[in-house]
């Protein structure tokens, strides 16, 4: 019995281990691979869910994985790059909400499961590349541009 309950706890325990904590940015926000970036100070892992909240800007500093990526919480947010290449990987689901503003400006983004638009998604400056997997959804109040003219 002791060992069944044993086995048992272990299991729990790796269970616990692997779940996916949702890290939200701060207000204000800041660089992606900056501790005060974020909400208790802890920078998100390549496991845990990534939530721009509204009013922040965050900057993606380097190259990033996350599970599930949300930009806004309804009426603003803005996830943008610092201006040189970088990768961002969403194993699951990207959601750029309303009033929020998610700039591929030098982003190599890979999104494995579906995005969904209310806010907007765009590239300033023909230089993001985007691969989505899942379904993409443009909502009516959402938008997708881009600078490339060819």
């Amino acid at each position: 019995m002791k060992k069944w309950f044993l086995l048992v706890m272990l299991m729990g325990g790796v269970a616990m281990i692997n779940h996916a904590a949702t890290i939200t940015s701060t207000a204000t926000g800041g660089n992606w691979g900056t501790a005060s970036t974020w909400a208790g100070g802890v920078i998100p892992k390549t496991t845990d869910d990534v939530v721009i909240a509204n009013g922040a800007t965050v900057t993606i500093d380097g190259n990033y994985t996350c599970i599930n990526l949300t930009v806004g919480q309804g009426s603003s947010g803005l996830l943008q790059t610092d201006g040189k290449n970088r990768t961002v990987l969403v194993n699951g689901t990207l959601l750029v909400n309303t009033g929020a503003t998610f700039n591929l400006s030098r982003v190599l983004l890979t999104v494995a499961g579906n995005t969904t638009i209310y806010g907007t998604l765009k590239d300033d400056n023909n230089n993001g590349n985007a691969s989505f997997s899942g379904l993409f959804t443009i909502a009516a109040t959402g938008s997708f541009s881009t600078s490339n003219t060819s």
